[in-house]
């Protein structure tokens, strides 16, 4: 389990990294939930890439950004589990 965390915190390091690259992809919904999320409006984020996710299950990037944003609003195990679905798809 230590392990798993460590290489998941060091995923979302690596993901902050590449923020600027992640969040400037655009896709319908997303769109909005980019906007919320540099708004710091960070739960509308969450529920504007879920519904993006809803109709776009294999979008990684869009995974990616919900981790961002998870993490931004300190709910790092939902980040994590974002995580390996953007693993999954990218």
């Amino acid at each position: 389990m230590a392990k798993l965390l460590r290489v998941g915190i060091g995923q979302l390091v690596l993901l902050l990294l590449c923020s600027t690259i992640l969040l400037g992809q655009d896709t319908d919904r997303s769109t909005q939930a980019i906007e919320q999320y540099q708004e710091g409006a960070y739960a509308q984020a969450i529920d504007s890439f879920q519904d993006h996710l809803n109709n776009h299950p294999n979008d990684g990037a869009s995974y990616f950004n919900l981790a961002l944003t998870y993490h931004a609003a300190g709910l790092d195990s939902q980040a994590l589990e974002a995580v390996v679905l953007a693993q999954k798809y990218l």
